[in-house]
Parts: structure tokens; sequence; C-alpha cells
């Protein structure tokens, strides 16, 4: 379980201990920089993905929509309890410091923006939402700088 301390509101959240162990160090040095990360999604099991997806279509999306932002039961990232939501989870997410932080520094402590602005996997862009790969491929991960960046 990820502290409460670092979860939006206080919730439980879950992820698998080696991603738990390297977002505490990652958040920490975070704050030493004066930037305060707040998780609000981890592990999502099967069921709890499949009533996010039931619900986006009884609000009367279609699946072709809904598919493009939440991924079908058995198919999220979140299932295998390495990815992570920031808060705010949604579009303003791009527009903090938080999220430049992340850019520059979250290589480091081996995460990964799962789906960048520019993606070959066809997602639209989730600011929010990293993943642990772990440090063996840390160089390769890097995020781009500034310079290298797309305008936002």
């Amino acid at each position: 379980m990820i502290s409460k301390a670092h979860t939006h509101n206080g919730t439980k959240i879950y992820i698998e201990k080696n991603a738990r162990d390297a977002l505490q160090v990652l958040m920490d040095a975070a704050k030493e920089d004066g930037v305060y990360l707040t998780v609000n999604s981890g592990f999502r099991s099967y069921n709890y993905q499949m009533r996010i997806f039931t619900r986006m279509m009884r609000e009367g999306r279609n699946y072709e929509d809904v598919i493009r932002y939440v991924a079908p039961p058995g198919y999220s990232q979140h299932a295998l309890g390495t990815a992570i939501d920031f808060y705010p989870s949604n579009w303003e997410f791009a527009e903090l410091l938080t999220y430049t932080w992340l850019q520059d520094n979250a290589w480091k402590y081996g995460f990964k923006e799962t789906y960048p602005r520019i993606n070959e996997s066809g997602y639209p862009w989730e600011a929010w939402h990293w993943n642990y790969i772990g440090n063996a491929h840390t160089a390769e991960n890097k995020a781009p700088g500034p310079a290298e960046r797309p305008l936002q």
C-alpha cells in the first residue's frame, strides 16, 4: 500500500512492492525540490476495470470512444500493479510543475510516462499516467529534456 499521506484524499492505493518503494524515493526527491505529488490510482483488478468501463458505456459513450481512454478489462496497465495515475488525473496535470518535474526526473527512479504526447501506442496523451519499469534501462528511458519536448 502507498502511504496514505501520498494518496489523494488519503485513500488506500496499492501497487507492486518494488514500484511502491521506488515511488517513495521519487516522492521524497520531489519534495526536496518543493514538488508535492499525490497518487490518484494504482492497481486495478479486472472487476474494478470492468466497473469503470461499464459506467462509461452507461453514460452513453460508444465502445470506440471508451477504448480510446480506458483499457478494456484485462488490458489495463494498472492490472500489472506497476502503473500509477497522479492527481489530478486529467488534462490539467500537464500544466503543473509536478508534470515538468516528472518529465525531468522520474526516469532516475525507474518510472516512465506511458502515453506521452507523441507515442506509438495510438492512445491519447495521459500526462498523469506513469509506469514503473525499474532502473535497468534508465538512460534509455530518460524523458526528453526541456529543449527536446514538443511545445505544449
